[in-house]
C-alpha cells in the first residue's frame, strides 16, 4: 500500500535579517549581505539550518565560496557537494531542497543580493557579467583551478565584507564598486578557466533576445500577463521564446512572467491601505479572484494570508 507522503511547502525568505540570524555576518538596507563562515560560527549555523524542513526559495541572489572545506546541500532537488576553492551560485529562481550542512573545519563566504540593489547600483552597461552569469543557468558551480584567480576573488570578497561592517559617508556607493569589481573577478575566473572569449560589440542571438525580453517585462510586465505579447514584440513565435529562456535560465516566459507578478504584488500588498481588489486593478487582473488564484500559484499563498503575515 502506498503511503500518503506530506507535501513540502515553500518557504520564501525575502528579509535579510531573517537570514543573519541564522549565519550572522552584515546587511545594508535588506538589500544586500554577507557573511564570512568559520569554526566559531558554523556549528551554530548548522543546527540553525537543520530547522527548516520546507523547501526555500531566496528572493535574491546568492553567490558563495569555499576557500577552505565542504559545504552539501539540495537545489531545486539536485544534491551538490563543494569543496576547497568552490564557487557556487543561486539564483533568484532556484530553490533550497534539502538540508545544508558545512564542514566544521571549513572558512566559507556567502554573499546574497537583491535584485533592487542591482538595478540601482549596478547598471554600468560594459564591462558586466552577462544575464547567464547572473541566473546562474549554466555551470552553477564550478572549481576554481588558477590559484591566482582565487586569490583576487578572495580578496574581493575580504574587502566587501570590511566595507559592510563600517560605518562610511556614501557607503552604498563603496558597496557598489566593490561588487563591481567582485563580479568582474567572477566573470574573469569563468571566462578564463572555460576558454570563454568576452566579445563586447557582439553578443549571440541568444543572449540578445533575453535581455530584449527582460527590457519588455520591465516595461510592460505588470498590465501585459500573455507570453505572446512579448514574442510578438520579439518578432518570435512563444515557443521559440520559451525554449530560450528555458534553456538558459530554466525558466519559460510563464515562469519569468509569473515571478515578475509577483513581485510586485508583494510590494503593493505591503503598502500601507492596501487592498487585494486595488492590486488585482492595478496588475490589470479580470477581478480579485483571478489575481488571487495567480498569487496562490506562484507563491504557494493567498493574498489575504500574505497580508496578514506581514
Amino acid at each position: 500500500m502506498r503511503k500518503n507522503i506530506p507535501q513540502k511547502k515553500t518557504f520564501l525568505v525575502e528579509k535579510l535579517d531573517d537570514i543573519l540570524k541564522i549565519l550572522g555576518g552584515y546587511q545594508f538596507n535588506n538589500e544586500i549581505m554577507i557573511t564570512r563562515m568559520s569554526e566559531t560560527n558554523i556549528k551554530k549555523a548548522n543546527n540553525n539550518l537543520q530547522t527548516f524542513k520546507d523547501i526555500v526559495k531566496l528572493d535574491l541572489m546568492t553567490i558563495i565560496l569555499i576557500p577552505e572545506g565542504e559545504i552539501t546541500f539540495s537545489v531545486n532537488y539536485q544534491k551538490i557537494k563543494l569543496s576547497r576553492h568552490s564557487l557556487m551560485f543561486i539564483s533568484p529562481f532556484d530553490s533550497l531542497t534539502g538540508p545544508t550542512i558545512m564542514s566544521q573545519e571549513g572558512t566559507y563566504y556567502i554573499l546574497m543580493v537583491k535584485r533592487s540593489f542591482v538595478e540601482k547600483y549596478m547598471n554600468d552597461p560594459s564591462p558586466a557579467p552577462p544575464p547567464a552569469l547572473f541566473e546562474s543557468h549554466i555551470n552553477p558551480y564550478f572549481h576554481i583551478e588558477n590559484d591566482k584567480n582565487f586569490l583576487r576573488l578572495k580578496k574581493n570578497f575580504d574587502t566587501l565584507y570590511s566595507y559592510m561592517g563600517e560605518t562610511l559617508t556614501l557607503k552604498e556607493y563603496f558597496l557598489k564598486h566593490s561588487l563591481n569589481l567582485l563580479m568582474l573577478e567572477i566573470l574573469n575566473a569563468f571566462t578564463d578557466q572555460l576558454n570563454i572569449p568576452i566579445e563586447t560589440d557582439k553578443i549571440p542571438r541568444s543572449e540578445e533576445i533575453i535581455r530584449k525580453f527582460i527590457g519588455l517585462l520591465q516595461t510592460y510586465g505588470e498590465r501585459e500577463h500573455s507570453p505572446s505579447f512579448y514574442a510578438e514584440k520579439l518578432f518570435i513565435s512563444v515557443q521559440y521564446l520559451s525554449s530560450i529562456l528555458k534553456e538558459h535560465t530554466r525558466q519559460n516566459c510563464s515562469d519569468w512572467i509569473g515571478r515578475h507578478i509577483t513581485q510586485k504584488a508583494r510590494r503593493l500588498l505591503k503598502a500601507p491601505g492596501a487592498t487585494i481588489q486595488k492590486v488585482a486593478e492595478e496588475l490589470n487582473f479580470a477581478d480579485q479572484s483571478s489575481f488571487g488564484k495567480f498569487f496562490k500559484k506562484h507563491t504557494g499563498t493567498t493574498p489575504k494570508k500574505f497580508m496578514n503575515s506581514i
